[in-house]
């Protein structure tokens, strides 16, 4: 783990379609960074990364890394400086995944990276508004980000009071997620109020979801 305070990890040093590259500005291959007291994962493949151009923040994802090299052979062993330690730079592949604007994420491609715009770690907060977390919106928690390893809450009312569905091949995990959702929703904090303005009817055919946190 590396402390920093150091706001840019790298530079846009090439654009091709959607996948551009950063040229960073140290190896940088820490696995986590304590980020403004925060711990945040370094960037490695599936990780995200934010590139600053102006007041937009474009986020994409890390697919693939290289390092190069900035000596020549001279075709000799004794005299060969290649790949020591002051002669790589680390490049990382970067691909678009959307923008946050107006502290708001959204999927669009109206923004592309630019040579020179530079790469930062991608907070906490700006992860929360990618997950569509709001600021003291009632959420409950639902797990981990798979890459992120951050704690993933959703928000109750985006979630609950609107229609949502969950597909899978059969044994993938449908019932068992449905369960979850509701089982965080009937032991969070907000189940007084809840109870009493709502009402729950579960159609359940098959006998999955007899136990107590149903039977209540």
């Amino acid at each position: 783990m590396k402390t920093t305070m150091n706001k840019s990890l790298g530079v846009i040093v090439g654009v091709d379609g959607n996948i551009s590259q950063v040229g960073m500005y140290s190896m940088s291959n820490e696995s986590q960074f304590l980020w403004n007291g925060e711990l945040l994962e370094g960037p490695k493949v599936g990780a995200l990364l934010t590139i600053l151009q102006n007041d937009v923040k474009i986020i994409a994802k890390v697919v693939n890394e290289k390092i190069m090299d900035q000596q020549n052979s001279v075709k000799s062993e004794e005299f060969d400086n290649r790949y020591s330690k002051n002669s790589v730079n680390r490049i990382v592949s970067l691909r678009m995944q959307g923008v946050i604007e107006n502290n708001s994420f959204k999927v669009t491609s109206s923004y592309v990276p630019m040579i020179g715009n530079e790469v930062t770690i991608t907070s906490k907060e700006d992860i929360d508004l990618i997950y569509g977390i709001k600021k003291d919106a009632p959420s409950i928690f639902i797990g981990k980000t798979i890459f992120e390893n951050k704690k993933l809450d959703i928000p109750i009312n985006e979630v609950f009071a609107s229609h949502i569905g969950i597909f899978g091949n059969t044994g993938s995990g449908k019932s068992n997620t449905l369960h979850m959702l509701y089982s965080q929703l009937f032991d969070s904090k907000y189940k007084t109020n809840l109870f009493e303005r709502s009402s729950f009817f579960i159609f359940d055919f098959n006998g999955e979801y007899r136990g107590r946190i149903f039977s209540d």
